[in-house]
């Protein structure tokens, strides 16, 4: 039996939120990221960056956990053959960068924190100042 659609978004809110936080990516290079370039077995994410350029990106061992465990969920789903690694039904086929801001906003006050406080480029510098 196929996963329920909200575990599906909390897994994949998970693993973003670890993939995100763990890299400093940027959020467009984040929502852009191909199914192919994530590498789970070497840790690594390659990324393509402002001007076409690319870069190999290392996991940490909680992002690479959350995005097994996505990648594993995802299978079951309508969104298997996407060629996105975060797919949507909309008209890009991958998660815009206006999607997961509204969620992270959802997610910050569901866990008690003012949303106006949380944003992916607070998330990007906690990397940075967290480095």
């Amino acid at each position: 039996m196929p996963p329920d659609r909200e575990d599906v978004a909390s897994i994949r809110d998970l693993s973003i939120l670890e993939l995100f936080y763990a890299s400093g990516i940027r959020l467009s290079e984040l929502t852009g990221l191909d199914i192919r370039d994530m590498d789970l077995q070497e840790s690594l994410v390659r990324v393509k960056g402002k001007g076409g350029k690319e870069r190999l990106v290392p996991l940490n061992d909680a992002a690479r956990q959350a995005m097994a465990g996505y990648r594993a969920t995802l299978k079951d789903t309508k969104a298997a053959d996407s060629k996105w690694l975060f797919p949507s039904f909309g008209e890009s086929g991958h998660l815009t960068r206006q999607h997961f801001a509204r969620d992270l906003k959802e997610l910050a006050a569901a866990s008690g924190l003012a949303p106006r406080l949380v944003s992916p480029h607070v998330l990007r510098h906690a990397f940075a100042s967290h480095l």
